[in-house]
């Protein structure tokens, strides 16, 4: 491969996030002033950038159940999140139902 640099993704359910931080992240990202560095919106969802814990600064306060969506992705070692509403659960983590 190279000189590639080669990133892991895990797509996961929006239902792991809030609705709240779900309306907050389509606002900011709208808005073009999101708290939360590396995130692009999809038709369905985000891509989000898993930070490690030299770039915890680059975040505004997440919100405490994508901080444990971080860290869950940060112990399987996954560099980025899709945040899709037709992902599957995954069962080790927090579901919200909305």
């Amino acid at each position: 491969m190279g000189n590639r640099t080669v990133f892991k993704m895990v797509d996961l359910s929006t239902a792991h996030i809030s609705e709240e931080t779900n309306a907050m992240l389509v606002a900011g990202l709208t808005a073009d002033t999101s708290d939360f560095a590396y995130t692009a919106w999809l038709n369905n969802g985000f891509v989000m950038r898993v930070p490690d814990e030299q770039e915890s600064e680059l975040f505004k306060s997440p919100p405490a159940e994508l901080i444990v969506v971080f860290r869950w992705c940060q112990s399987q070692g996954y560099d980025y999140i899709l945040l899709d509403q037709d992902a599957r659960i995954e069962p080790e983590l927090p579901v919200f139902d909305w």
